[in-house]
């Protein structure tokens, strides 16, 4: 038995339309960082997330001089998040 497409194109489409943030905690949560960042793109709280990305690579990173930079760009990324509140 096929289900009909209408009520199957509406999910699909709904599924499309979704939330920023449930799309950032979504991929947070799948350790996806890069998706992360993506999702939170042109939204409040993109600093924040984009500072978080850095850190849970620079921990990642195995060379000292990446680490460093990456650590370096969190830190500044959760200033610009401080500075927009």
């Amino acid at each position: 038995m096929t289900a009909p497409r209408a009520p199957l194109l509406l999910l699909l489409l709904l599924g499309a339309c979704s939330d920023p943030y449930e799309n950032t905690v979504v991929a947070l949560r799948a350790g996806d960082l890069d998706r992360a960042v993506a999702a939170a793109e042109g939204t409040e709280w993109e600093a924040f997330v984009r500072g978080n990305a850095a850190f849970a690579k620079s921990e990642a990173a195995e060379q000292l001089d990446l680490r460093i930079a990456l650590a370096e760009d969190a830190l500044a990324a959760w200033r610009t998040a401080a500075m927009t509140r």
